[in-house]
């Protein structure tokens, strides 16, 4: 393309904690639905967490210690009225054995201290300290997002229109026409060929420009298979190299096209000045990658584009600038929703200033 133109499944505390460093780090509401325990404890009651102000509040796990400490009152004065009952029964049946009501009435005793004890746990922790029995939600702060400051506009692509800084403003058409070719048979006698990244099928790239893509495809593959750029080249090799048509992919689209005559006679025809730099497939200073799934639409970065920046950022210090970033000044602002060539890498390394 030219240039110009499910229910969840029961989870443990942990996997709740787990939840709630996720809701934390991105502030999703989506994400504030209270955890469900695998073993069911009916004292304990989760409510779901809040984003408020760019807090996150998570009450989770106060809820959960104040469930189990409920809980285990519950379960302890149940142990101690049946140790009393069986305290009672061995002293009706102790038959006047001094030594078995003695141990019977003790363990009645006994029990009973047990049942004072756990019922006055809580002024015993309040008096040790009131932080112990006043149990507070987690908050966090969440991640304030910032976007990048669009660029001043400098009329086009360029330099300000591309964070890596590759580009600038064209020198005019008598450069590129000198420089790479000012028909489409002396382009043509200038092209080589470079292998294309990921695959031992070969692509024609001017001359001028040669080095530089090897270098960048070469780059390229040579990222860890883990990394983000990594793991696009695994996905584009599960397309074809080349199809006409996007039924399965084509991870290549297109790079020297053979239309520099008929773009000068156009421009003839119509009375208008010719512009070179408007299409650098003509002059083989251009690839296409992946067109199925970038193709020249509007959006933000994450809807027009499935590039990632890492592999942006290798073309950028060949002097390969992105379409994706589009032809606007606002092309940096990842948020920015305007026309995008996310498939389009055209090398910049001559007659741009």
């Amino acid at each position: 393309m030219t240039s110009a133109a499910k229910k969840r499944p029961a989870r443990p505390l942990a996997a709740a904690l787990a939840t709630a460093a996720t809701l934390a780090l991105f502030a999703l509401p989506a994400l504030a639905a209270a955890p469900t325990l695998q073993l069911n404890i009916p004292t304990v009651k989760f409510s779901e967490a809040s984003v408020a102000g760019g807090t996150v509040t998570i009450p989770w796990l106060a809820q959960y210690i104040s469930g189990i400490y409920k809980y285990a009152i519950g379960a302890a004065g149940l142990l101690a009225v049946v140790m009393m009952m069986y305290g009672g029964v061995r002293w009706l049946t102790a038959g006047g054995d001094a030594s078995g009501v003695t141990a019977a009435k003790e363990r009645m005793q006994n029990a009973a201290v047990g049942l004072v004890l756990v019922l006055a746990a809580y002024v015993i922790l309040y008096a040790v300290s009131p932080e112990l029995v006043n149990l507070k939600s987690l908050t966090i702060q969440t991640v304030k997002q910032e976007l990048l400051p669009p660029f001043a506009d400098n009329g086009g692509r360029g330099e300000e229109a591309n964070p890596t800084g590759v580009g600038a403003r064209s020198t005019g058409s008598e450069c590129f026409l000198q420089t790479f070719g000012a028909t489409d048979a002396e382009v043509g006698k200038r092209l080589q060929s470079v292998r294309f990244v990921g695959f031992d099928d070969k692509i024609k790239i001017n001359a001028e420009a040669a080095a530089d893509f090897d270098a960048a495809f070469r780059e390229w593959e040579a990222q860890p298979a883990d990394s983000a750029a990594g793991k696009y080249l695994q996905y584009l090799k599960t397309m074809p190299f080349y199809k006409a048509n996007c039924a399965g992919g084509s991870a290549y689209g297109g790079a020297y096209a053979p239309r520099l005559d008929a773009a000068k006679a156009k421009a003839d025809a119509a009375g208008k000045p010719f512009c070179a730099s408007c299409d650098l497939h003509k002059f083989g200073l251009a690839v296409d990658i992946d067109p199925c799934h970038n193709t020249y639409r509007s959006g933000t970065l994450a809807q027009a584009t499935t590039v990632p920046m890492e592999v942006v950022e290798i073309f950028a210090k060949h002097h390969i600038y992105w379409g994706g970033y589009g032809w606007s000044a606002q092309g940096k602002d990842p948020s920015a929703a305007l026309k995008r060539d996310g498939m389009h890498f055209e090398w910049h390394g001559k007659c741009w200033k």
